[in-house]
């Protein structure tokens, strides 16, 4: 009897653990999952990227108008690498400060406010620039911006999503938008 007992025993235990067959059918529905979702993904990743940029510029681009209008004097955004001078490239993506302009030469001079300034790096993952004619932002004391409409655009140095562009128009009110001039799409190359 001892002897039918373990037979029964060894004959109901079941193995455990996952055959070849079924690790190779996982790792094959793993790759072709991946190779779906990280294209997506790297296309979200660079889409929030180029929002942030573009939002975190606005925000600069606002508190420019508003101390211009709050103190009734002209407030200045421009590029600037150090947060002490603008460059004279319009390279936006290096950095950029909001000063208060008494003597409207449109350059900082130490005895000015510095209101704040944005950190860039010459390598940053968006690029953001303007025209060369058109190197800085004043906002007057009413909080008109002045001169022609002003086109700050942004692009995503991957490729991977199409470009922005922040316009500032001449009274002062920026808006976003995805089109050029011509109803084309922002062109980053």
């Amino acid at each position: 009897e001892p002897k039918e007992t373990v037979m029964n025993a060894s004959r109901t235990r079941r193995q455990l653990g996952i055959s070849l067959v079924e690790s190779l059918v996982t790792v094959a529905i793993s790759g072709v999952l991946l190779g779906v979702g990280v294209p997506g993904f790297s296309h979200l990743v660079a889409d929030s990227r180029l929002n942030t940029e573009v939002n975190t510029f606005l925000t600069h681009v606002h508190l420019a108008r508003s101390e211009a209008v709050k103190r009734g004097v002209t407030a200045t955004l421009c590029p600037s690498a150090d947060g002490e001078a603008c460059l004279s490239d319009p390279e936006w993506h290096r950095g950029y400060m909001v000063f208060i302009d008494q003597d409207g030469d449109r350059t900082r001079d130490e005895e000015e406010p510095l209101i704040r300034r944005a950190q860039g790096a010459a390598d940053a993952p968006v690029l953001v620039t303007s025209s060369r004619s058109r190197r800085a932002i004043r906002f007057r004391s009413d909080g008109s911006a002045g001169g022609s409409n002003l086109s700050v655009t942004f692009c995503e140095t991957g490729g991977n999503v199409d470009g922005l562009a922040v316009v500032i128009s001449n009274v002062g009110r920026p808006r976003v938008t995805d089109k050029a001039t011509s109803g084309r799409p922002i062109s980053c190359s």
